[in-house]
């Protein structure tokens, strides 16, 4: 019976360790600790913004045109402004060109700086990145993709790999969820 008793305690100490484990993990999941965690990882990574998918698309819209950014954006700033906004940056390198085929004119390149100097710049509006505004996020292989209010197209951030790619993606839909205008409802 000593023995019986002795079990029950111990599995009874151990089931109890294990859910106070369980629960400080969950509290340290907070929209502070998601940010200060995309602070650490994103700089550096690649970052396709939908507004210049979005501009090229614009530029192409005749047939006859054919628009390519030949450079690849990278996140150098990412930063917490205050609870649910965040501060991010990208920029093109400086060797960035801007390819344009006119049917019939052959290909021109232009330097990225002189043609088109806006789409170097910040993320979400002037204010910052407002993280209710972000509708839907999809980790895919080492990509995060983002749907942004208002975006008719995704942005993308390219993880490197799939395991920070997921971690990304937890980290932002974390954001997307507990940022929510209607998360004060309970619902």
């Amino acid at each position: 019976m000593k023995h019986a008793c002795a079990a029950g305690i111990a599995t009874a100490t151990f089931l109890l360790m294990a859910s106070s484990a369980a629960i400080a993990q969950e509290s340290k999941q907070t929209i502070a600790s998601a940010q200060q965690f995309l602070n650490m990882v994103l700089p550096g990574r690649v970052y396709s913004p939908a507004y210049v998918k979005e501009k090229l698309k614009k530029a192409q819209s005749s047939s006859e045109t054919e628009m390519m950014i030949l450079g690849k954006p990278t996140l150098v700033n990412v930063s917490a402004r205050v609870s649910c906004v965040s501060n991010w940056t990208f920029q093109y390198p400086s060797d960035t060109r801007i390819s344009v085929s006119v049917r019939g004119q052959g290909r021109k390149y232009y330097s990225l700086s002189s043609s088109v100097p806006e789409l170097n710049g910040i993320v979400g509006d002037p204010q910052g990145v407002h993280w209710r505004t972000l509708e839907r996020v999809t980790a895919s292989g080492t990509f995060v993709i983002l749907k942004f209010r208002g975006d008719s197209t995704n942005s993308e951030i390219d993880g490197g790999d799939y395991s920070l790619a997921s971690r990304v993606g937890r980290a932002l839909e974390f954001l997307r969820a507990h940022c929510a205008e209607t998360n004060d409802t309970g619902f």
